[in-house]
């Protein structure tokens, strides 16, 4: 009885392996988005030109599937067209229906690809914008391996995520004179709603051109490994605010998270890289990122390296003055309890003050490199602290 099973299963497998099929794109199918619906579960969508179109947005439900550059090629181009749509005021709106890519309930690797080819849209008007795809979604049941890839879109992940030898650079960013450049709020990596979950990046760097780079939402009894840099984005703004309301980017941002252990390379918050001055009246200079911002959550710190972003100087040009803005701390803890066994933080540094013989611009602070509220703390591992039923401590 026992022989037939094991000779039931191994043809089972066998028939599995024999029926999984090579779909070629475009030799075969003209997009990927073609080559997926014709596809069974365990296919392998093989891309054989150096560029090849998307075709989507792209749902794939209860299959198994590869999507893979041909080894000739160096990280096939995928070309998609922005789905985004922009407000009055050249805000992006997203919409959580629109999505690049959709997994419900499956299995999918991508390797050796590039999404997405860099697009610029010239609109009527002193209006540019760059690339906007629309967010690669996984869902609470699905999986997606990331393998030597260089991937442009956010990603906004309840199910599993790994990387490895990649690039995660969410959007680019968004000029358009005679308004502030347009900031997104989206960041390049967002994990949510998990439990007991798992998540590498191995040899991967998460970068954002405007806002966080890696960010973590209610999760609970999770372990993080990034090893490789993540870099919060930059903010830039071709006219001044008189009243700054954004800083840049922040390395990662955890927010009501709970029992998270993590282990990291190192973190960098976004620096404030703004030019121009206030139209009229004065203004001030963005703040840094902070490298680790964590609210309302409990952390177990393995190894991390964490460094502020850094503001610019202030300055004075004619009857208008810009104020210095402040460094971003290494770590800034709201609510929040980190216990670290290792780890090293800087703050970024305040710009310079500037002075005339009419005028004076007001320097910045430096950031700190680890701030916290009274509602927090930061304790070493040694300090007769017990980690008690959290993932690697069990």
């Amino acid at each position: 009885m026992k022989a037939t099973l094991i000779f039931f299963l191994l043809f089972s497998v066998f028939c599995l392996i024999s029926s999984a099929d090579e779909l070629l794109v475009p030799d075969e199918y003209a997009t990927i988005a073609d080559a997926v619906a014709a596809s069974a579960s365990g296919d392998v969508i093989r891309l054989v030109s150096s560029e090849v179109e998307w075709g989507g947005p792209i749902t794939i439900e209860n299959k198994n599937l590869t999507i893979e550059g041909a080894e000739e090629f160096e990280r096939v181009v995928i070309v998609i067209v922005s789905t985004l749509q922009f407000d009055d005021d050249w805000k992006p709106i997203f919409d959580p229906e629109t999505k690049t890519l959709w997994l419900m309930n499956s299995r999918l690797t991508l390797k050796n690809i590039q999404i997405a080819k860099p697009v610029l849209y010239f609109l009527p008007g002193p209006v540019t914008r760059s690339h906007y795809p629309s967010p690669i979604v996984v869902d609470t049941d699905s999986s997606l391996s990331i393998d030597a890839c260089s991937i442009r879109c956010p990603f906004i992940v309840e199910g599993n995520l790994n990387a490895v030898d990649s690039e995660l650079l969410g959007y680019s960013f968004v000029y358009a004179p005679p308004y502030n450049s347009i900031n997104h709020e989206i960041p390049s990596v967002l994990i949510q709603n998990a439990k007991n979950r798992n998540y590498e990046f191995l040899n991967t760097t998460i970068s954002d051109d405007g806002y966080n780079a890696l960010e973590l939402r209610n999760l609970e009894d999770c372990s993080i490994t990034v090893r490789g840099n993540v870099y919060g984005g930059e903010r830039t703004n071709l006219t001044a605010r008189n009243d700054p309301s954004y800083q840049g980017g922040h390395g990662i941002y955890i927010t009501n998270c709970q029992n998270i252990e993590f282990f990291g390379f190192t973190f960098h918050g976004g620096v404030c890289s703004d030019f121009g001055y206030a139209i009229s009246g004065d203004s001030v200079y963005e703040d840094g990122g902070h490298g680790m911002f964590a609210e309302n959550s409990s952390i177990h710190l393995l190894l991390g390296s964490f460094s502020g972003g850094d503001s610019k100087n202030g300055v004075i040009v004619l009857y208008w003055k810009r104020d210095a803005g402040n460094g971003g701390d290494g770590i800034h803890l709201v609510n929040s309890d980190v216990i670290y066994d290792s780890y090293s933080a800087t703050g970024g540094r305040g710009g310079a003050g500037a002075v005339t013989p009419n005028d004076i611009a007001n320097g910045g602070q430096n950031g700190d490199p680890v701030w916290m509220d009274d509602a927090s703390t930061f304790r070493s591992i040694n300090d007769d602290v017990r980690v008690a039923n959290w993932p690697l401590h069990e």
